[in-house]
């Protein structure tokens, strides 16, 4: 497969590129299980800048 993965749930498929599943990864180990995790955080463990971790959290709304 390429960057994209076709996750199966139930009967519906979703697309999950490599970057969505790095931002949930960095977000349940930030989290330690129910911390509320800040945007500013995200951004210092990927090295990203604010509007991407921002723009990358509205897609999973």
């Amino acid at each position: 497969m390429t960057a994209t993965q076709l996750i199966r749930r139930g009967n519906i498929a979703t697309r999950q590129t490599v970057s969505m599943e790095d931002y949930l990864e960095a977000i349940a180990l930030l989290s330690e299980g129910s911390k509320p995790v800040k945007v500013t955080e995200i951004n210092s463990a990927l090295r990203v800048k604010n509007p991407s971790v921002t723009s990358a959290l509205t897609r999973f709304t």
